[in-house]
């Protein structure tokens, strides 16, 4: 869905909105909180205070991670800011009698309720959307962190000129109380959880990729710690006075509110779709990475100014849209019991380490070089956990399709067709319908005629020339007493009887042409099947001729390839991955369907992604010659049933499943995961074909349709 519909839209504007004004109360809290410390204290107390702040706010994260687990997010967050708003007002009327008391009371504030009312009304987000309208609806809720920033900035700004630390925390006192009353309506607005089918997946602490977000979560922490201290060092040496601190933080936060917002217009839904959720996040630590040797050049404060700006930019707004992505596929109880923890918990954890880092530094190390080194080391860990969860991202979304609705039993395999046409005779008479199928099969093995009692007396069956022969010279070497002969003319012959008792021996190398010709006929085709299956590395290179020839009989072709399944012979797999860009489109769904269960049967033979891959790709370009539903869920399962020789099949398969049922949380699920592990050109290729399927209802077909689908499926 490329368009959400209203109430996704409302949802997504009060979200965004809420995201706003937490953000802006955040910015004008911390712009208020650093001058009043560094007016009150000297600048080397500060990560003293923050390694308290840090456990307290792990404290805080525990605590809500408990009540979240019990309650909604969408019920507890306008409490959250109810309290908020109270504990301002005792902060306002703390600075009028004792300012180092506020100063303190504020930080610690702001560490315990800041972060954790933020990952609030991204836990509601999170619950709202599945992981494919998520990226979409992400990457406008996450412009209104940048606008937040911008207002806060702002408000900062003018606090700082007229009424300095009074008149902000009065503000942050209007601002608790506005989001109160945005998440009051979201909490409304928001769409009931989906309800999940429950899967033994372990403890949720022992999931590794929930230690991977919170790892990640917890570095960029201690980054941002690092860079912190780096600014408030500088700053409290360059200016002096609360309200020159307070205009500085304030500028700063503006200029990375504006900055962040013009990134998240032009670059963020690019970003997600052409970096992925993991490329887009690495982009915070890559920024860091590159510009962390900036301050050494220069002690002013400007220099600081720009790595703190150009992090807090990204991460404001690309990496933010990438971060929240990965908590979308974690199951709705599981969400609740991690996300506080992970998001605030491990982020406080994280804030607590880069502030240890820099204190042991102040002590031992002193100086712009120990910090560019321990921010070079943190920047690097983070791009490889962001190159960990990208795996992570996959795993998760095939582990959330597999909660669904979706169910795979253990023999399914890709049969496009027969499975298609037994999911719709739901409503229809099953076991008339394949009564039905029995009774054709009978009447078509009673076309045949009786078989002759002698082959001496043969009446030769034309139809089953398979390569040249004559059947005058047969004719003539029947009259001798040659056994091979005799078997030429019985499989010439037009005995049902006669042909299956032959072909229940082993057959010679000469009577391979007429054995293949034998998979034209219904009534001899399982028995010709059996046969070559018995000796088929002997035959490989005579049906792979015949596979990739198209003047030879649809029929035959199409019935090589469950042959060749049974071989793991390197020749059988060429050819199978050569019929993949036949002309014939029931000849190449076939061979990739060998290809599947070739694989299956033999682990140790390995297909290669070339040629599966153009295979894709020329499937695609034949689509545009005809777009008919019809063709295009052809095309579809074709690509679908190729695409898992190269990636994961059970994935595949329920996302493909998915794609197909009424759930459009699944469908979005399903969506997201075909994005994420196809290449892309053919993501963007297919993208419309996947959601054209998704959106159009499948039309219902006759009893005749159905019968004659199956007859010509894998199974019959």
């Amino acid at each position: 869905m490329t368009i959400p519909d209203i109430a996704d839209r409302r949802v997504t504007a009060l979200a965004a909105l809420a995201v706003g004004l937490t953000i802006a109360s955040l910015v004008v809290a911390k712009a208020v909180r650093d001058a009043l410390f560094l007016t009150s204290f000297e600048v080397e107390r500060l990560p003293d205070l923050m390694m308290v702040a840090a456990l307290v706010s792990l404290l805080s994260a525990t605590a809500a991670s408990f009540l979240f687990a019990r309650r909604p997010p969408k019920s507890l967050l306008p409490l959250l800011f109810g309290v908020s708003a109270l504990i301002h007002g005792g902060e306002l009327a703390l600075y009028r009698i004792a300012p180092k008391v506020a100063a303190i009371t504020l930080f610690l504030h702001v560490a315990a309720l800041g972060a954790t009312t933020l990952a609030g009304v991204w836990a509601v987000v999170n619950e709202s959307f599945d992981p494919h309208r998520a990226k979409r609806a992400v990457a406008r809720i996450t412009l209104g962190g940048p606008a937040g920033g911008i207002v806060g900035g702002l408000l900062g700004l003018g606090m700082a000129q007229f009424h300095g630390v009074d008149a902000g925390l009065g503000a942050l006192i209007l601002l608790a109380l506005a989001s109160l009353g945005v998440t009051v309506v979201m909490a409304r607005r928001a769409p009931a959880v989906h309800k999940e089918r429950e899967i033994d997946t372990g403890s949720s602490w022992r999931d590794g990729y929930v230690w991977s977000i919170g790892g990640l979560v917890g570095a960029v922490a201690a980054l941002s710690a690092v860079i912190d201290y780096w600014v408030s060092a500088r700053a409290s040496a360059a200016f002096d006075g609360d309200a020159g601190l307070m205009s500085f933080f304030a500028l700063l936060h503006m200029t990375i509110g504006v900055l962040a917002f013009v990134i998240q217009v032009a670059f963020a839904r690019m970003s997600l779709e052409r970096l992925g959720i993991a490329g887009t996040t690495a982009l915070l630590p890559g920024v860091a990475l590159l510009l962390t040797a900036l301050p050494l050049l220069t002690p002013v404060v400007w220099a600081v100014a720009v790595l703190r700006g150009a992090t807090g930019t990204i991460e404001a707004s690309l990496y933010r849209a990438g971060h929240e992505l990965f908590y979308t596929p974690l199951p709705t109880a599981r969400l609740r019991r991690v996300k506080m923890f992970v998001a605030v918990g491990c982020d406080r954890v994280g804030t607590a380490l880069g502030a240890g880092v820099v204190s042991g530094l102040v002590l031992w190390f002193p100086g712009d070089r120990g910090l560019a080194t321990v921010l070079a080391a943190i920047a690097g860990g983070c791009m490889l956990l962001c190159l960990q969860l990208h795996q992570g991202y996959i795993r998760a979304l095939a582990d959330s399709l597999r909660r669904g609705v979706v169910k795979l039993t253990p023999g399914d395999v890709f049969d496009a067709a027969t499975r298609r046409t037994l999911a719709e005779t739901q409503k229809l008479d099953r076991a008339a319908l394949l009564a039905a199928i029995e009774q054709r099969y009978t009447s078509l093995e009673s076309e045949d005629p009786e078989p002759p009692r002698s082959s001496r007396n043969v009446a030769f069956d034309n139809s089953l020339v398979g390569l040249p022969a004559s059947p005058d010279l047969l004719g003539d070497f029947a009259r001798g007493d040659d056994p091979l002969v005799e078997a030429i003319v019985t499989l010439r012959s037009g005995s049902v009887e006669a042909v299956r008792a032959l072909l229940e021996e082993p057959i010679e190398r000469a009577m391979a042409p007429l054995v293949i010709a034998h998979l034209a006929r219904q009534s001899t085709a399982r028995s010709a099947v059996r046969a070559l299956r018995r000796d088929v590395d002997r035959f490989i290179g005579l049906l792979v001729d015949v596979l990739l020839d198209p003047k030879q009989d649809v029929v035959i072709r199409r019935r090589i390839p469950r042959v060749l399944e049974h071989s793991a012979d390197p020749r059988a797999i060429a050819g199978l991955l050569d019929a993949l860009v036949v002309e014939n489109a029931a000849v190449r769904m076939q061979a990739a369907l060998a290809l599947l269960e070739l694989t299956k049967r033999f682990p140790e033979a390995k297909v290669e992604e070339a040629p599966v891959l153009r295979a894709v790709r020329n499937d695609l370009d034949r689509l545009s010659r005809g777009e008919g539903r019809e063709e295009v869920q052809r095309c579809v399962e074709f690509c679908m049933v190729v695409l898992s020789l190269i990636l994961d099949r059970e994935p595949l398969q329920l996302a493909y499943r998915a794609l197909r049922g009424e759930d459009q949380r699944l469908v979005g699920t399903a969506l997201e995961y075909f994005e994420t592990v196809l290449p892309e050109d053919i993501r963007e290729r297919s993208a419309p074909l996947l959601l054209s399927l998704s959106e159009t209802p499948q039309p219902r077909r006759s009893q005749h349709e159905l019968k004659q689908e199956l007859l010509q499926s894998r199974s019959a």
